[in-house]
């Protein structure tokens, strides 16, 4: 991913650049808004980005909400704790993003800004915030007046976010990463606020900032990048529920790319995801190979993943899983095993992860007579091989995963007990429910398995992991449900497991990112329509909604596509009774196979990451198909119901149709509309 140059090169030549070219033309604005020519000869006030003016105290009561908080749902993910104020958009005027208070920090993501919204970042020195500022030196030596400006931003320091937090009567709970972002609209100029009282904070209220901006949610070059940016009134406060919030590649089948596990960590950090798990079950060096040394490119690629964990403030775990010929009373093997973790911890990752999950519990020789279960085994190795770890970094996180890692495991009612005794509070442990797959998670199952654990569990949700959708035709790319809002009061953290399609899964980890940052605020449909937003554009936003609720998990929802089923039965049921055919016939066609059959067309549009409409194409153009045979259907239907006879030929279209969309592997809505045209086609009198 290349990206222009910044601050110096950018302002002196890109700058001074436009605004000769506007002293020539009136053109204050690459997209062509006229602005007076007087404007470029202004030099700008930077004294207002406080009520009053800098001439005055800092009045920080004047910041806080302006009224209760809005019943109105936002298009925001994830979705805010509570906003005060949300405006009209408005077009933004100038060319100039001037910043003050900013740290080294902050300049990627205001930089990233302000070139998805075609502005120049001038950053302004502040003896209050201690800003970065590299001066604003023309090419004589002098000052060189500074162009119109589009938006302000000034972000606080901690000092005035503890003032705001008591002026105001706000609660930031114990996790890292509150905001508060105030932004007024005047006059096509955005002023914006941010407070944080730390680095977390300011940069999730500037990725808050890009989607109130209207620009893309990060800067991958897609159509929606230096399109013009848009401001509005706003006031919001935003803080997390829980500190842990993360993604797993621990999936069975192929593992990600390079490139895309790099992308999927951006990703992560604008979901507002703290902690990324390397874990896929495919990549020998981790499991059946675990004691064979990592190569140069795999440690050069740890290297890079936590690069960029640290751009986008998310956490990089590695995890080895010895799942054959491990010696547990082995110094050897342990030495290798811990050789293991220091090759990727002296690349920078901070995070190290020790699985046993579907490992058989048989113990091979000598162990076998050595220990006398399997359990003794790994308590006698988990807690030493932590205390090796801790003494080369006592800031190390370390998470465990036992055999017993579901709280119906047959062994976990004894077992867990024994690693209580065992592992000293540092040692994470990791759950995924009452059962490996979960249609439901309460917190009374999350209290539960604490009282054997000794601990808060860290949830491991196997949501959408869906192992090998090449091969099964199977995609989960709909919204996470069935975790009620007062489960994360009893986790340590929690993390979801993602597909092999690493695209493809990102619809479901945004509406779980939305959940998991905001449990009490999740509303599944609604979060799944912002996440289409986020990821494919007002453009392609339906049709990526739609595919996502027709490719749906029935482990938590009973159904692929449930409404769909509904709106089926509704159908035969009007048909059988003679009840208003053609009105549950409408519905079905308006509300399914119309805009099933505009999937293909939709995923085309400029603003759809272009990973995931790749990705999931074969999914898209068979409920595509689907539509249309559905309309073909229900009008053959129809026509019968009204008592005319169906066109033969038109029959044995539907015939072949439904035959060629059953040799498809993909498998959007599940057997639903292979049923519908089975079941259609006996009624035509064809079966």
């Amino acid at each position: 991913m290349t990206r222009r140059k910044t601050r110096g090169s950018f302002i002196l030549a890109g700058a001074l650049a436009a605004l000769i070219a506007a002293g020539c033309t009136g053109n204050l604005r690459p997209s062509g808004d006229i602005v007076p020519e007087t404007a470029a000869d202004a030099v700008l006030d930077v004294a207002g980005d406080v009520p009053g003016g800098d001439s005055g105290p800092f009045d920080v009561a004047g910041f806080c909400p302006s009224g209760s908080a809005l019943t109105e749902r936002g298009p925001l993910l994830p979705r805010p704790t509570a906003v005060y104020r949300w405006g009209e958009e408005t077009p933004l005027v100038g060319i100039a993003l001037e910043v003050r208070g900013a740290v080294a920090e902050d300049t990627a993501e205001i930089d990233a800004l302000a070139e998805d919204l075609g502005l120049f970042p001038d950053y302004l020195e502040d003896a209050q915030a201690g800003s970065r500022g590299d001066g604003d030196a023309g090419p004589d030596g002098g000052q060189h007046k500074r162009a119109p400006v589009a938006a302000r931003i000034r972000l606080h320091d901690a000092e005035d976010w503890t003032a705001l937090l008591a002026a105001c009567g706000l609660e930031t709970g114990e996790a890292p990463g509150a905001y508060y972002l105030h932004a007024d609209m005047a006059d096509g100029v955005l002023d914006v606020h941010l407070f944080a009282g730390e680095d977390a904070g300011r940069f999730y209220g500037l990725r808050t900032l890009r989607q109130v901006a209207g620009v893309g949610p990060l800067p991958l070059g897609d159509a929606r990048s230096g399109q013009a940016g848009k401001g509005r009134d706003v006031e919001l406060f935003d803080r997390p529920v829980i500190g842990m919030r993360g993604l797993i590649e621990g999936f069975y089948g192929t593992p990600w790319t390079a490139e895309a596990r790099l992308a999927m960590v951006e990703w992560a950090g604008t979901l507002r995801m703290t902690h990324y798990l390397y874990a896929p079950k495919a990549a020998p060096l981790i499991n059946t190979a675990w004691m064979l040394p990592f190569e140069k490119l795999d440690l050069a690629h740890f290297k890079a993943l936590a690069e960029a964990g640290s751009r986008n403030r998310v956490r990089i775990c590695v995890e080895m899983h010895p799942s054959w010929m491990f010696h547990y009373s082995s110094p050897e093997d342990r030495s290798v095993l811990l050789g293991k973790f220091q090759a990727v911890m002296e690349q920078g990752v901070d995070c190290i992860v020790l699985a046993f999950d579907d490992v058989s519990d048989k113990l091979i020789p000598p162990d076998d007579t050595l220990y006398e279960d399997y359990t003794a085994a790994q308590v006698d190795l988990v807690p030493a091989l932590g205390e090796s770890l801790r003494q080369m970094n006592p800031e190390l996180s370390l998470v465990y995963v036992p055999v017993e890692y579901y709280t119906n495991h047959p062994r976990a009612a004894e077992a867990w007990p024994r690693f209580d005794q065992a592992l000293p509070d540092y040692w994470e442990i990791a759950w995924t429910g009452r059962e490996i797959g979960n249609g439901a998670i309460s917190l009374q199952d999350a209290l539960d398995a604490a009282a054997l654990l000794g601990r808060k569990p860290l949830l491991g949700d196997n949501y959408p992991v869906s192992d090998d959708a090449n091969k099964t035709g199977v995609l989960f790319l709909g919204p996470l449900v069935g975790r009620s809002p007062d489960l994360l009061e009893g986790l340590s953290g929690v993390a979801f497991n993602a597909m092999p399609l690493p695209y493809s899964s990102l619809p479901a980890l945004a509406t779980a990112a939305d959940y998991s940052w905001n449990p009490e605020g999740y509303e599944p449909a609604e979060s799944m329509r912002n996440a289409a937003r986020l990821l494919a554009g007002e453009e392609g936003a339906e049709a990526l909604y739609t595919l996502a609720m027709a490719n749906r998990c029935p482990m938590l929802e009973g159904s692929v596509a449930p409404e769909l089923a509904d709106a089926i039965a509704a159908l035969w049921g009007a048909l059988d009774e003679g009840t208003d055919p053609i009105g549950a016939g409408n519905a079905l066609q308006e509300g399914f196979f119309s805009p099933y059959s505009k999937v293909v067309a939709g995923l085309a549009a400029d603003g759809v990451l272009q990973g995931l409409a790749g990705e999931t194409g074969p999914w898209a153009a068979k409920l595509a198909a689907y539509g249309d045979a559905g309309g073909l259907a229900l009008t053959l239907l129809l026509e019968q119901a009204d008592g005319k006879s169906p066109d033969p030929a038109q029959v044995k279209a539907l015939a072949d149709q439904a035959e060629a969309l059953k040799g498809l592997l993909p498998r959007p809505t599940g057997g639903i509309m292979d049923q519908f045209l089975e079941d259609a086609l006996a009624e035509l009198g064809e079966l």
